[in-house]
């Protein structure tokens, strides 16, 4: 299952660049042509605003998102660099 929400959506086009058979835009939102389009989870990946649900990217809208874990790499220990 496909949705839209239009409410984040900006009726940018990218989803129609990549699924002409599956979405169209008209007054200024994507609308949904064709849901069992082969080209639909690649549109869904690529909407720059999150705006296209699909049942396939369920899974990371419903878990927060974590950080990154930063800082330095760890050094390693013994064994290479310069002998004295």
């Amino acid at each position: 299952m496909v949705q839209i929400d239009t409410n984040k959506c900006t009726g940018c086009g990218v989803c129609v660049r990549i699924c002409p058979d599956g979405f169209e835009v008209k007054e200024k939102k994507a609308v949904l042509k064709n849901s069992g389009a082969e080209c639909i989870d690649k549109a869904v990946a690529s909407c720059p605003v999150g705006a296209i649900i699909s049942d396939s990217n369920l899974w990371w809208q419903s878990k927060p998102v974590m950080p990154a874990r930063g800082g330095r790499r760890k050094r390693q220990g013994r064994g290479g660099g310069r002998r004295r």
